[in-house]
């Protein structure tokens, strides 16, 4: 995903804080869903008139990075709940309790705290 293998695992490790929020219900996930859906749904749009218009390579590459960024304002929005998770302000529930503890051990090993 990146040249440099800190910022892929950061980026691994954000939306895998948030999906354990979300199994553990810590999260709305209609909400969450709706929310997503929202955005592919935009950028579908948007990708099928940039093939419509002809779009040049520099075209899709803004839409690339747009589309990245609407992403990340998405997974932004969860950074409290992400952090509750990182910090442990917020219990896992079940299975995501014992590996989530695992995995926040190991985040330290491979030096991607945020």
């Amino acid at each position: 995903l990146f040249i440099d293998e800190k910022e892929s695992l950061k980026y691994w490790l954000e939306r895998e804080l948030l999906n354990r929020a979300i199994y553990s219900g810590y999260v709305n996930v209609d909400d969450y869903q709706k929310k997503i859906h929202d955005i592919q749904l935009e950028i579908f749009n948007k990708e099928k008139n940039l093939r419509k218009s002809k779009a040049s390579k520099d075209d899709y590459y803004e839409f690339a990075v747009w589309a990245s960024e609407s992403e990340q304002s998405l997974i932004d929005s969860y950074q409290d709940v992400i952090e509750n998770v990182r910090n442990g302000s917020i219990k896992m529930k079940g299975l995501w309790k014992k590996k989530t503890k695992k995995l926040l051990l190991n985040q330290t090993t491979f030096n991607i705290k945020k």
